[in-house]
């Protein structure tokens, strides 16, 4: 669908502060503003992933599926998607550590969040509050990747490597 991949590549062009400051007078000030600004961002990741990784699946794979009786359905959710599994989730990872980077800048539009520390500073002093937010935003990042990592492992242990 070339239509979706432009619109989404435009977005993605788009300066994230840019992109809250713009979307402020039609949503205002609040969580939706950022919501929208931060979902905007991810459907380029998620959908260019997707879409690279279906279509590497293996023509032979698909033809076998056809082969064996299956309808479209079945040999998107049977052949696919399994196969393209590893591509999606890579994509997912890159949009989730990408979006929670983006979420600490959600304070420019009135999300709050970890934001809030880094702009605002702590009560202790301003560096206090930069290392304390930009840490957790961090940890959280890795967190979400590992996470992802061992979701992969449980879905497609096809793809691990394995001694000889």
């Amino acid at each position: 669908i070339p239509p979706l991949n432009i619109s989404t590549g435009v977005l993605y062009t788009i300066p994230s502060i840019a992109f809250f400051f713009l979307l402020l007078p039609i949503t205002g000030r609040g969580d939706v503003t950022a919501v929208i600004a931060l979902t905007a961002y991810t459907l380029q990741i998620l959908y260019r992933n997707i879409m690279a990784g279906l279509a590497n699946v293996p023509g032979d794979a698909k033809d076998a599926g056809h082969g064996m009786g299956m309808s479209d359905g079945q040999l998107l959710w049977r052949v696919e998607l399994p196969l393209a599994l590893p591509e999606i989730i890579a994509g997912l990872r890159i949009a989730t550590v990408s979006t929670v980077a983006l979420a600490t800048l959600a304070v420019f539009a009135g999300g709050g969040g970890l934001g809030n520390e880094l702009v605002g500073g702590s009560n202790i002093s301003f560096r206090t509050g930069v290392i304390l937010a930009g840490g957790s935003a961090i940890l959280i990042a890795i967190l979400f990747d590992l996470g992802l990592v061992v979701t992969q492992r449980l879905l497609a242990p096809w793809r691990r490597v394995r001694p000889v």
